[in-house]
């Protein structure tokens, strides 16, 4: 019998071979150590440390976080001056620091302006203090001189945000007028005991002081702003024979407008001319003998109060 031969597709299935065993894992290789990232400089963190910090505000009027302004260039040293320029220095009655600086009271209740002809340099420099101090923009401000002279010094104001009240009087003749304006109002708003910025060119500060005085102020609370650091000293326009006469002027402690019986306390003369400032009469016309005096005093280049003498002596003279 034919031996049968097995059927492939019946015979039974091969064991699988045995699966290989894996491979051992390599080791991890070793993680450095991170290596520290120093802060840069310019990050935010480290802002407060560079720049520098704001400087504390007197008058708390520069915003949060606002750096103060830059200090003022140094300023001229006073030996170095010329005859002049120390005269004019004088005349101003302006008060410095150890650094030479203008000084000013930090709390002043108000800023009295006495007009001048030279307009243009009141009222660059006018702007300018109220740049540098702003504190000054809310206290009162007392303005007197002619229409024009005021109306300059408004025009300094402009655009600086000033919310004091104002008080002016336009037309004022002398720096008498001045002064007694200046006094009334302030003993009106009951602060005539206060510090005060006195504002005025240079040449004419000291008579305006003197003439303040008079009228009832303290000059120690009269602060003069006007600085004649901020003259030039080649200025050809501010004549020496000016200046000589308000020198003199301070000496006598005269002042444009001064009234008779103001002349009479002061002046320090013999019995027959004292007799006759003492016996002036104020109804008469003070004014035209003012004048007169003004122009013998230009012209002969002498103090007003010697040529008021001399007029006073010719009249006494005429009436003997």
């Amino acid at each position: 019998r034919q031996q049968e031969r097995p059927n492939p597709l019946l015979a039974p299935e091969p064991a699988p071979a045995p699966a290989p065993e894996p491979a051992p894992a390599p080791a991890p290789l070793p993680v450095p150590a991170p290596v520290p990232v120093p802060e840069p400089a310019h990050t935010h963190k480290s802002i407060p440390t560079i720049l520098p910090q704001p400087a504390p505000d007197p008058t708390g009027t520069l915003p949060v976080g606002t750096l103060p302004p830059p200090p003022p260039p140094p300023a001229p040293d006073p030996t170095q001056l010329s005859e002049r320029a120390k005269q004019i220095r004088e005349l101003s009655c302006c008060k410095y620091d150890e650094h030479g600086h203008l000084t000013l009271p930090q709390d002043p209740v108000a800023t009295v302006i006495f007009g001048s002809s030279r307009e243009e340099d009141m009222k660059r420099r006018f702007k300018e203090l109220l740049q540098k101090h702003p504190n000054l923009k809310s206290k009162y401000f007392i303005i007197t001189g002619t229409k024009q002279e005021v109306i300059s010094i408004h025009q300094a104001t402009e655009g600086l945000g000033t919310t004091g009240d104002i008080f002016q009087k336009t037309d004022a003749k002398s720096t008498d007028d001045n002064a007694k304006f200046t006094a009334e109002k302030l003993r009106e708003l009951n602060v005539a005991d206060r510090d005060i910025v006195f504002f005025t060119f240079p040449v004419l500060a000291r008579s305006g002081i003197d003439a303040l005085e008079h009228y009832g102020l303290s000059a120690d609370k009269v602060h003069a702003a006007f600085s004649s650091d901020w003259i030039s000293d080649e200025d050809t326009t501010i004549q020496d024979a000016w200046v000589d006469s308000k020198i003199e002027m301070a000496r006598t402690k005269e002042w444009s407008g001064k009234p008779p019986q103001a002349i009479a306390a002061a002046a320090a003369v013999d019995g027959p001319v004292s007799m006759a400032f003492a016996s002036v009469d104020p109804s008469s016309d003070w004014a035209a003998v003012q004048e007169q005096a003004r122009e013998l005093s230009e012209r002969e280049g002498i103090s007003l109060e010697a040529a008021t003498r001399k007029i006073f002596e010719e009249q006494r003279h005429r009436a003997s």
